[in-house]
């Protein structure tokens, strides 16, 4: 019998401070156009890691570990460059009952690190998240989503040219 606890699909992430969301928007102000639903700017964040859908127990293991990794870090500041876009193939989508929505194409602002400020603190993330029994990703590429392509009859080809354009 499959286990019917309520899940959340639970990610970790660094809030943007207030004049980065002024920057934000005023890029995506720029950048109107009815192929694009944009994020609301208020709820940009840097994202490290999505641990998908957790009971609420192990929602609250994650957050010891934030908590565990959170006690030792200091202020620090990094800077988002240059666009990117990416096709995400949602998991448990089923194409045979029409789910339009099972591709999704994601515009997204990187985060380099050159300082690697965000690299050791994910690396001490990791560390602690593996403590409370998760298999955190090693793949490490700290980035804004901005928003989504939203025509979804395109093809690829008519996809990637949209994207291009930005």
């Amino acid at each position: 019998m499959r286990n019917r606890q309520k899940r959340s699909v639970v990610y970790i992430a660094i809030p943007l401070p207030e004049g980065a969301k002024l920057g934000l928007a005023s890029l995506l102000e720029n950048m109107q156009s009815n192929k694009y639903a944009w994020v609301d700017v208020n709820r940009a964040q840097i994202l490290l890691i999505n641990l998908g859908n957790l009971t609420e127990g192990r929602a609250e293991d994650a957050m010891t570990a934030l908590a565990k990794t959170l006690v030792k870090e200091k202020a620090f500041s990094v800077n988002a460059v240059g666009l990117g876009y990416f096709a995400k193939e949602r998991t448990g989508a089923d194409p045979s009952v029409g789910d339009k929505d099972r591709n999704r194409w994601v515009v997204y602002m990187d985060v380099p690190d050159r300082a690697k400020v965000l690299r050791e603190f994910y690396k001490d993330l990791c560390k602690n998240l593996s403590s409370e029994g998760f298999y955190p990703p090693t793949h490490y590429n700290p980035r804004i989503t901005l928003g989504y392509l939203i025509d979804k009859k395109a093809s690829r080809e008519e996809r990637e040219n949209a994207l291009e354009t930005l």
